[in-house]
Order: C-alpha cells, then structure tokens, then sequence
C-alpha cells in the first residue's frame, strides 16, 4: 500500500468526519481527537520536562484499524449503511495492499538479517 492509498483514507476520513459534523451540529469530539494522534508516526516523550524526544506512536496499529474498518463515532445510527458500505468496497483493497507491503518488508529483513551473519 503506498501513501496515496492513506492519503485517500484519510482524506475520506476527514470529509465524512465535517459532513457528519455539519448534519449533527456539533465539534469534534474525544474520540476523533483520539484517533487522530493514533494515526501520527511520531509522538513526543518529555524527559524530565527538560527535553523533548521524537519517539515511534506505538497506537499507529490501532488507528490503521480503526481506518480499515471504519470505526467511527459518526457512523452510528442511521450511518452505520455508509460504514458497511466502504467496509465492503474499500477495505479489502487495503488490506491487500498491506499484505503486499509486509510480505515485502519481510523479505527484506530477511536478507538484511542474512548480511549480518
């Protein structure tokens, strides 16, 4: 899977999140908040509130799920249609994609692993 396929989620993510805004009338919650921090690469880890150090989102898993399986407060009620809509149209592609992704980066490990010893 390359960026423009999670560029494309994202992006669908972000006008499904304003529509649903718009029609309930209300902000961002929570749970929006929530995920988008889980969907950032990097996070910050403050040492003794004297440094600041880059360190891996480890919740980057759990926000990649919540992005394939469409999993969002907005898509309750009378959404949820959408929500198995683009579950049974988009996310098999992406999950596709993925495997192809790791199955690549697993043979790379493999050979690199296989340089070192």
């Amino acid at each position: 899977m390359n960026t423009k396929v999670m560029n494309f989620l994202g992006m669908s993510w972000f006008i499904s999140t304003l529509i649903c805004l718009i029609l309930e009338g209300s902000y961002f919650g929570a749970t929006e908040n929530s995920l988008i921090n889980q969907l950032s690469v990097m996070s910050t880890f403050n040492i003794g509130n004297l440094i600041t150090v880059p360190v891996f989102n480890v919740g980057f898993a759990q926000g990649l799920m919540k992005l394939i399986l469409w999993d969002y407060s907005f898509y309750t009620g009378g959404y949820v249609v959408f929500r198995y809509f683009w579950l049974i149209t988009l996310s098999p592609g992406v999950i596709w994609g993925m495997i192809q992704v790791f199955i690549s980066l697993y043979g790379s490990a493999l050979s690199l692993f296989k340089l070192f010893s």
